[in-house]
């Protein structure tokens, strides 16, 4: 079994299912690591100054990369291409996991309002506050209570191993069924 690559878990934030640490967030660590390279690079001197430590020897940079310097042009679509690459896999590998929440956004509407405001709203709905749901009209919605507890409790196991990234659901899930 191969381990995962990233561990992500889903949240709720602003009534909406979102993955934590986000994808944005997982590529700009990723893409910081070579942007963190290049600038390392940059940062190296010549070794004149402390070779001839009897002369008055400015620093040299030995590269100039990233900067648009004729010179490493080809360096620099290389590093480019890098961080094109690293970009394009770390979406491919985040495509299961932001459908896992996706779908689990389909039932946020469980944990939008407290349970009073729920059946308020439900009581509702009718239209007229002085006439009162249906027998079919509470058959209905309980039947949509019932479709959604049973599709969460099937839907996805505490942890979900999607490729390269486990996805860890079992706050969001619990948060969903305990409404």
């Amino acid at each position: 079994l191969r381990k995962a690559l990233f561990k992500v878990e889903l949240s709720v934030r602003d009534n909406k299912v979102v993955l934590e640490p986000s994808v944005e967030e997982i590529e700009a660590e990723f893409v910081g690591a070579i942007d963190t390279m290049v600038k390392n690079i940059n940062s190296l001197t010549s070794v004149d100054v402390d070779a001839m430590s009897l002369l008055n020897l400015e620093p040299r940079k030995l590269f100039d990369i990233g900067n648009n310097n004729e010179f490493y042009a080809e360096v620099d679509a290389n590093i480019k291409k890098t961080r094109d690459y690293v970009s394009e896999k770390i979406h491919g590998a985040m495509e299961r996991p932001v459908e896992l929440a996706a779908f689990f956004n389909e039932y946020v509407w469980l944990i939008q309002d407290s349970v009073e405001i729920y059946i308020l709203n439900f009581v509702e709905s009718t239209g007229d506050p002085e006439v009162p749901p249906s027998l079919d009209h509470y058959k209905a919605e309980l039947s949509k209570i019932d479709d959604a507890m049973h599709a969460l409790n099937e839907m996805a196991f505490k942890e979900e191993n999607l490729g390269f990234t486990q996805v860890n659901t079992e706050r969001v899930k619990d948060l969903l069924i305990a409404r």
